[in-house]
């Protein structure tokens, strides 16, 4: 499949991984509950009834699928949006202030869990 030059993703620097890994997203001292839809080592989609304003500081803290380890991931929103995949979805894009090794780990982690899913399928679907 070809993608059109300047689109969305034609300028992203990281491909994006689909994961559904429930959160917490931090705002102005307030948390809430949240959905991680996708990710890649800059920056991740969130799906959430609240939508902080563009550039606004986030901590989104949510647990590895395999090693179940705790993760704190910290940046700021680029844009509200909606999540157009299995389920349509509002809520915001944010970019990491910086790749670390826990993006590493998270993005190894759900690559691995979403290789076994897809045998799984296959061999369901046989």
């Amino acid at each position: 499949m070809r993608i059109p030059r300047n689109t969305i993703q034609d300028r992203r620097a990281h491909s994006r991984l689909p994961v559904h890994l429930d959160c917490e997203f931090v705002w102005e001292n307030s948390g809430y509950r949240a959905q991680v839809m996708d990710i890649s080592l800059s920056g991740a989609f969130v799906s959430s009834r609240v939508v902080p304003p563009v550039r606004s500081p986030v901590k989104i803290s949510l647990t590895t699928p395999k090693s179940k380890r705790t993760l704190v991931l910290e940046g700021k929103v680029a844009r509200p949006g909606r999540f157009v995949g299995t389920r349509a979805s509002i809520g915001f894009s944010v970019r990491f202030d910086r790749v670390t090794p826990e993006i590493f780990r998270l993005m190894k982690e759900a690559m691995a869990v979403s290789e076994s899913q897809g045998r799984e399928q296959l061999v369901a679907e046989a």
